[in-house]
C-alpha cells in the first residue's frame, strides 16, 4: 500500500489537525502498514527528523518499526540525530530518548559507516544523551574518523569561517 502524500505532511508537522489525519490513516481496516516508505524514508523516520514527538508516539503506538533502515542503512536515530540542524535541542533530544526507549539501534550504522552519535556532533547534549545510554565511542565511519575525529573536523571547519 502507498503511503499517501498528504499522510507523511501529517507526520512531518505533527499539529492537531495533522495528528487526528494520521491517526484517522493509522486505524483504517485494514490497517495500513506504518513502515511502508514514502520516498526513502518510513513515516517514523519523516516524524523524527522533523521532531514531531506527537506524530512519533503514535507511529510507535501503531507498530512503526525502530529496526527500519532506509537505503543508506539509516534508522530513524539517525534522522532524530540529524535533527538538530533544524530545530530546538530539547525536541532533539526527547525524540532521541523516545526511540531509545523503543528500543532502535544505538549504534546503527549507515553504508557511510555513520552512527547517531557520529551524526549528532556538535551537539554535545544530545551526544552525552547517546553515551550515557550505550553509544559506541570507537565506532569510525568510512573514513576511519570516530565522533571526536569529525567532531573535531566540524571545529575546526567553524574556526575558519570565523
Amino acid at each position: 500500500m502507498v503511503v499517501p502524500a498528504d499522510v507523511v505532511s501529517a507526520a512531518k508537522r505533527g499539529d492537531y489537525h495533522s495528528l487526528l489525519l494520521l491517526e484517522a490513516w493509522l486505524t483504517r481496516v485494514p490497517p495500513p502498514d506504518p513502515n511502508e516508505p514514502y520516498g526513502r524514508k518510513s513515516l517514523l523516520m519523516h516524524s523524527a527528523w522533523a521532531g514531531r514527538l506527537g506524530a512519533m508516539r503514535l507511529l510507535l503506538a501503531h507498530g512503526a518499526s525502530t529496526a527500519a533502515t532506509n537505503a543508506d542503512g539509516s534508522n530513524s536515530l539517525h534522522f532524530a540525530a540529524f535533527y538538530h540542524h533544524q530545530k530546538s535541542a530539547k525536541n532533539r533530544d526527547e525524540a532521541i530518548a523516545l526511540l531509545l526507549d523503543h528500543s532502535v539501534d544505538i549504534n546503527a550504522t549507515s553504508r557511510s559507516g555513520s552512527t547517531p552519535l557520529i551524526v549528532v556532533v556538535g551537539a554535545f547534549s544530545a551526544a552525552r544523551l547517546l553515551v550515557s545510554r550505550g553509544a559506541d565511542l570507537a565506532a569510525r565511519d568510512v573514513y576511519g574518523q570516530d565522533a571526536e575525529a569529525v567532531a573535531d573536523s566540524v571545529r575546526v571547519f567553524f574556526r575558519k569561517k570565523s
